[in-house]
């Protein structure tokens, strides 16, 4: 459409080059935009296998171990030394030397 706009018949070479840069623009874009995509679907892919599988929780008075893609609110989570968080949690009793390694959201 930039090499001959509107059925010229003679066309000029300014519009044919203006026609390649664009298409390449375009090409180049969703070059992007595709990588961008494939980069950001192996990083979503690498969190999820850093979470882990099961958990320990209080439920009907019971210490029972569930999916950690069966937690719901209000469930009581226990974490121990060396273990991953399953959930966003609201830590309720901690001891006193508790720490939190948070390279992973910070780098």
């Amino acid at each position: 459409m930039s090499w001959r706009p509107l059925g010229e018949s003679q066309p000029s070479a300014a519009n044919l080059a203006l026609g390649v840069v664009l298409l390449l623009v375009f090409l180049i874009q969703a070059g992007f935009n595709a990588w961008q995509d494939w980069s950001s679907s192996r990083v979503m892919a690498s969190i999820n296998t850093m979470l882990p599988d099961f958990c320990h929780v209080l439920r009907g008075g019971e210490q029972v171990e569930v999916s950690a893609t069966e937690l719901v609110p209000g469930d009581v989570v226990y974490v121990k030394m060396g273990n991953k968080i399953p959930a966003d949690l609201r830590l309720v009793e901690v001891s006193a030397d508790v720490k939190f390694d948070r390279s992973i959201l910070t780098g």
